[in-house]
């Protein structure tokens, strides 16, 4: 939701996440992760990695793997007592 309010297309934010439309759509819909509480200040921490994701996709620099993945984990921190 964070990348689409930022003007990001449904399309764009799957070839970013390596994940099909479809998902993209369902996790907007809620119809993924929606039980999942965020406080304020996890938000603020997902939307910087949201952002400097997607500023660097726009820009055509290739996001790294291991840049991927190092985001990912400190999302999966931020994540891993709400589930």
């Amino acid at each position: 939701e964070l990348l689409i309010k930022k003007g990001a297309k449904r399309k764009e934010i799957a070839r970013i996440l390596c994940i099909s439309e479809a998902a993209v759509s369902q996790y907007l819909n809620n119809k993924r992760g929606s039980r999942l509480r965020l406080s304020k200040n996890e938000l603020i921490k997902i939307d910087k990695i949201a952002e400097r994701i997607l500023k660097s996709y726009r820009k055509g620099k290739r996001i790294s793997k291991k840049s991927l993945a190092r985001d990912f984990c400190i999302i999966c921190r931020l994540l891993k007592n709400k589930v």
